[in-house]
């Protein structure tokens, strides 16, 4: 997602206690940190770092990675002064994101609560079952004509037999069988288990598609547990369902009061043309082995190769007006921004309208929510400032390490040389070997293996005349062996190609082995490994001069760490 809207003021921030009456906790210099502002962070660090414990020790150590940042950052402060132009870029892309995220945690955080009354209501919901049909349609609109269609006398279960877009179900007329509340999706069930025997539900909308239910039976739910057996389950249902709502709710009064307008001649327009676009598209499953797919953070990318060449829309086409908001416009150009900006295996394939409709709907609202934000002022918001503010300092220290440390510090090919070679073994495979090796249980039977072999038998022949009499253990072909320490090893690794050794005690049983196969040792290439040392020699510098540099700035900036303020925070958890 882009967010092209931009805060006033870039660069430093003033960030303190924000209204806050809690005490400081750290002071580095004449930067402190309150009690509010350090809780904060360190919840939110301890959400990925399990080390941090919420007691004394975990406060303590988070103090003091806390201060370590503060000081880098003052070393920034000192000697770069401002951010590159790019890194100022993906700060204030990030303090605006920041900023959204506080926004819909004050519209829809209030959903995640459960109230009693409504864990009431979800078990009562479970005393009965139902026998339901269901079909899944394009648009909500379909799925209005299919519903009236039925009423005046159309069969369920033929029309979903045809129209239903569910595979698993279609071929039964959408026959799902018995259900009970908690196997239906949240946002669905309360709207069908108010159906009775024969009744058909409203159209249910999620995702692009809207679904159809019809209610064959009702009947008691004998299976049903006791409320606190059912709690869980019900708690998430209903979790899920109230901030499917409230999200819809948000979202409706965002583009209600922006006068959001689609104008369909022109949506229909696009979707023709996106289809045409991005046939070419990877998508789905062909993503894992397309030749520009990168995985990062887990998630499949594959920007490497458009669908199109040259400019998507022609010029002629940029003026279209696919909606209008705010006194604002969407086109077919920013519409295909918005595409290029979402991982390739989610790129729709505009089979439908509502494919371009969901598009536009994101950039819409992603401009809506930046700009309500804006208005309440939330950038000024304590949360929003210290996780701005932490952001801030990351960056910086980075920027610094990298600049100030790394650097200035790369080495010349000869420094880097001189260490490949003193190290040489570090780049060096060993020799290694593979056998033809056998173990029997006497001497004598080591022995007369050990002349088959010379004489050229195969492991077949070996095994057949020594198994099971012999307690024959063997291997045709060992994989490449690298010498270790023992009898054997020292006894095998200093035989020749197509030797045959004599038997070799190991622990009360005798081994014979053959060499297949001399490995020779193999040295790394300078011009291979020469980044590996680099980067090597880089970190050994730059950690010697960062522990220099910071240690010099905690007597220009003293640090201080408040244990009884630490030992307050514990008292509260």
């Amino acid at each position: 997602m882009k967010f092209p809207l931009r805060a006033a003021v870039a660069g430093l921030f003033v960030v303190g206690c924000a209204g806050s009456t809690s005490g400081p906790v750290l002071t580095v210099g004449d930067r402190t940190m309150n009690s509010d502002e350090f809780l904060h962070l360190f919840e939110s660090s301890a959400r990925s770092d399990t080390t941090l414990a919420p007691d004394y020790a975990g406060f303590e150590k988070f103090a003091k990675e806390m201060a370590d940042q503060l000081i880098l950052e003052k070393l920034f402060l000192e000697t770069e002064k401002e951010l590159e132009p790019a890194r100022q870029d993906r700060f204030d892309d990030f303090r605006e994101r920041r900023m959204v995220e506080h926004l819909r945690d004050l519209e829809i955080g209030p959903a995640y609560e459960v109230s009693e009354a409504e864990l009431k209501r979800g078990y009562d919901l479970l005393s009965t079952r139902r026998h339901l049909r269901r079909m899944v349609l394009p648009s909500v609109a379909e799925a209005h004509q299919i519903r009236r269609a039925i009423r005046e006398g159309g069969l369920f279960d033929r029309i979903a037999m045809t129209q239903s877009l569910d595979d698993r179900t279609k071929e039964t007329g959408g026959d799902l069988g018995w259900i009970v509340y908690t196997d239906l999706p949240p946002h669905e069930r309360d709207a069908v288990f108010r159906l009775e025997a024969g009744e058909i539900s409203e159209p249910l909308s999620m995702g692009g598609y809207a679904s159809l239910y019809q209610c064959v039976e009702v009947d008691q739910n004998h299976s049903r547990g006791t409320l606190e057996q059912e709690r869980d389950a019900l708690a998430l249902g209903i979790q899920q369902r109230q901030v499917v709502e409230t999200t819809q709710a948000y979202h409706k009064r965002l583009l209600d009061e922006s006068g959001f307008k689609l104008n369909p001649a022109e949506v229909a327009w696009l979707t023709v043309h996106m289809r045409e676009k991005t046939q070419g598209a990877v998508r789905g499953a062909d993503v894992i082995d397309a030749e520009t797919t990168e995985e990062r953070d887990g998630i499949l990318y594959s920007r490497g190769g458009l669908p199109w060449t040259g400019m998507p829309v022609l010029p002629a086409d940029t003026s279209r007006v696919v909606a209008t908001y705010s006194d604002s416009e969407v086109g077919p150009l920013l519409v295909f921004d918005q595409l290029m900006t979402i991982p390739t295996p989610t790129w729709p394939t505009f089979a439908q309208s509502s494919d371009v409709e969901e598009l536009v709907h994101d950039i819409v609202l992603e401009r809506l929510e930046q700009a309500e934000a804006y208005r309440r002022n939330l950038n000024e918001a304590p949360v929003v400032l210290w996780d701005v503010s932490a952001r801030l300092r990351e960056i910086r220290g980075r920027q610094y390490i990298r600049n100030v440390l790394r650097t200035p510090n790369i080495p010349d090919e000869d420094v880097i040389r001189a260490e490949y070679e003193k190290n040489i073994e570090d780049y060096t495979s060993p020799e290694a070997r593979r056998f033809f090796v056998v173990n029997l249980a006497s001497w004598r039977a080591a022995k007369e293996a050990s002349e088959m072999m010379k004489d050229g038998a195969d492991f077949e022949e070996v095994r057949d005349a020594f198994e099971p009499a012999d307690n024959f253990r063997g291997q045709d072909a060992t994989p490449p062996m690298v010498r270790q320490t023992g009898p054997l090893e020292d006894v095998i690794f200093g035989m020749e190609e197509g030797e045959v050794s004599e038997p070799i005690d190991v622990g009360g049983t005798y081994t014979v082995a053959k060499v297949l196969e001399v490995i020779p040792a193999l040295v790394d290439p300078f011009e291979d490994v020469q980044l590996d040392i680099q980067v090597e020699l880089v970190d050994q510098i730059a950690d010697r001069k960062k522990k220099e540099e910071m240690d010099a700035a905690r007597e220009r900036h003293p640090v201080t760490i408040d244990a009884a303020a630490l030992r307050e925070l514990e008292s509260k958890m």
